[in-house]
């Protein structure tokens, strides 16, 4: 038995029913990337989903991953010297009491409400690219309102290491005031002797982080 309720948007997509789940915004901070150093690594609870957002310019940040096979895992961001970046955390938790407007299931528990913080997903992209790989080359890109602010979780990011060139490729996203852009970005520093490696494939979220 269903509590009965559909709530559907402006271009009649279903938004809410008595099954509703959904991320919500937990926390935010940041962090700055130091004077001597282009990249900064950020401890963090691999159980939270966490979005990036640089104020301008760019930032690249790999897949969390547990640090030397221990319980501790980290962010690794890159962007330029003293870049000051915002993290956001989402996650699972008891949903707040709404002001106006609450649903419940058949069960009578809570499942969506005015008070909670939700993820608000712009857009999804996924795919893969060609092997080869030019700085400036675009992956993605997302158009959005000034009044909008985005954040971008990441899934897997494409890059591409070559040893004939000794260049690592790197997927970044660039935040302007109407645009989301993901491009490949040229490593600053060269790393000798590089084996051929490439990975194409690449997934992330482009979020709606306006007024958190």
């Amino acid at each position: 038995m269903t509590a009965g309720i559909e709530v559907y948007n402006d271009n009649g997509y279903l938004q809410i029913t008595d099954t509703y789940k959904n991320l919500q915004f937990l926390r935010k901070y940041t962090v700055t990337i130091p004077q001597d150093k282009y990249w900064t690594f950020v401890e963090i609870d691999p159980t939270k989903v966490l979005a990036v957002r640089a104020e301008s310019g760019y930032v690249y940040t790999e897949t969390p991953y547990a640090e030397d096979e221990s319980d501790i895992y980290v962010l690794n961001i890159l962007a330029p010297h003293g870049t000051v970046i915002t993290i956001y955390e989402f996650g699972y938790q008891d949903i707040p009491s709404g002001n106006h407007f609450e649903v419940r299931n058949a069960d009578g528990a809570l499942v969506f409400s005015d008070g909670g913080k939700w993820m608000k997903v712009l857009e999804g992209k996924s795919g893969a690219q060609p092997a080869y790989t030019v700085e400036g080359q675009l992956i993605a890109s997302t158009l959005h309102s000034s009044s909008v602010k985005t954040a971008v979780v990441v899934g897997m990011l494409a890059y591409t290491l070559s040893s004939a060139t000794n260049s690592i490729y790197y997927q970044v996203a660039q935040f302007e005031s109407l645009q989301t852009t993901t491009i490949y970005r040229k490593d600053l520093t060269a790393w000798g002797h590089v084996s051929d490696y490439v990975n194409t494939f690449y997934s992330y979220l482009v979020i709606d982080v306006t007024g958190l």
